[in-house]
C-alpha cells in the first residue's frame, strides 16, 4: 500500500516528498521532533505534545509565519493523514518534524524564513509482552552528561546521534534501553524514556532541573500519582541509590509505562511489575479508555 505524508501543508506520496540539501535540518541537525500514538484515530495527549513542540519552536527561535493557529493545522494534517493511511482504526505512531528556513546568513538563525512542517504516520509496531510482564533489562550509558543545568536537553532535537549511540549500547548486551548518567553518578533519563524508580512506596524521578527532556508521559504519570494518593517525589537520584530501588519504570508516549526487571548489575529480587508500577500501569491504560 503506498504511504503518505504532509509536507508544508500537502499530502503526498512518502517517496514522493524532497527536502532541500541546503536544509538546515539536513545539514546541521537544526530541527525538532514530537512522537505521538493515537488509538482508532484519537491522538493521545495531542494538546501536551503541541504545547512542548511551540514552547520549544519559540525558545530555539523558529520563525512562526501560519496565517492559522500551527496547533490547528497539525491537528487537521493528522487525521487527514491517518485517514489517507487507513490507520484511523488502528494504533499508530505519528511523527511530526520542524527544520528550521534556509540560513541567509551562515549559521545565523535570525536570518532564516519559515520552517519545514513534516508529519508522518505509520502502524504502531507492538511491543514485546514479555517485558511488560517480567521487566525489560537497562544499562547505564558510557555517554555522560554534566550535572550543570544545560536548557538543550529540554527539547526533542532532531540532532539525535548521542541517544542513537546510547541506543546500540543497549542493543549490544541485549538490553532494551541506555540510561544517561552525570559524571558524578546522578541518573537522569533514558535513550528515548524518562526514568523512575519506586523506594518504599515512595515514586522518585529526576526534576526537571537536571539535563532531561519533559516528557509527556512523565507528566502523565506524576499527576496520576497525585490524583491517586500515589507519593511521588522529583528529586536527584543517585546511582548508587539503585540498590535500594523496589521497583524501576520507564515511560515514553510509546512505551507508556515499561518495568524494569535488571539495571547494570542490580536486579529487582520482587515481582516484576512491582505493586507501584502495575498500579500505574492500570491507571495509565484506564485514561481515554485506552485498551
Amino acid at each position: 500500500m503506498e504511504e503518505y505524508i504532509f509536507f508544508n501543508n500537502k499530502l503526498l506520496l512518502k517517496n514522493k516528498a524532497k527536502i532541500s540539501i541546503e536544509s538546515p535540518g539536513f545539514l546541521f541537525g537544526d530541527g525538532i521532533f514530537e512522537t505521538m500514538k493515537s488509538y482508532e484515530g484519537k491522538i493521545y495527549e495531542f494538546n501536551l505534545h503541541l504545547e512542548r513542540l511551540i514552547s520549544s519552536m519559540k525558545t530555539l527561535k523558529y520563525v512562526l509565519k501560519q496565517k492559522e493557529s500551527l496547533k490547528q493545522v497539525i491537528k487537521k494534517s493528522i487525521e487527514k493523514l491517518l485517514e489517507a493511511n487507513n490507520l484511523s482504526d488502528c494504533k499508530a505512531n505519528i511523527k511530526i518534524i520542524v527544520c528550521r528556513g534556509k540560513y541567509a546568513k551562515k549559521l545565523d538563525i535570525e536570518s532564516t524564513g519559515d520552517f519545514d512542517l513534516i508529519i508522518m504516520a505509520s502502524p504502531l509496531n507492538s511491543i514485546n509482552k514479555y517485558f511488560y510482564e517480567n521487566g525489560a533489562a537497562i544499562i547505564s550509558s558510557s555517554i555522560k552528561r554534566t550535572s550543570e543545568e544545560n536548557f538543550i536537553y529540554r527539547h526533542k532535537l532532531i540532532n539525535y546521534f548521542e541517544n542513537i549511540l546510547a541506543k546500540n549500547e543497549a542493543d549490544s548486551l541485549e538490553a532494551q534501553e541506555a540510561v544517561f548518567l552525570t559524571y558524578n553518578g546522578y541518573v537522569l533519563e533514558g535513550a528515548t524514556s524518562n526514568f523512575f524508580i519506586v523506594v518504599s512506596n515512595n515514586v522518585i524521578t529526576p526534576p526537571l532541573t537536571q539535563n532531561i527532556l519533559p516528557g509527556i508521559t512523565r507528566k502523565v504519570v506524576i499527576d496520576l500519582c497525585k490524583k491517586n494518593s500515589i507519593k511521588i517525589t522529583e528529586r536527584i537520584i543517585m546511582y548508587d541509590e539503585i540498590a535500594d530501588s523496589d521497583e524501576i519504570f520507564l515511560t515514553n508516549s510509546i512505551l507508556e509505562i515499561l518495568p524494569v526487571k535488571k539495571f547494570d548489575n542490580f536486579e529487582i529480587k520482587n515481582d516484576v511489575p512491582g505493586e507501584i508500577t502495575e498500579k500505574l500501569m492500570l491507571l495509565y491504560k484506564n485514561i481515554n479508555s485506552i485498551s
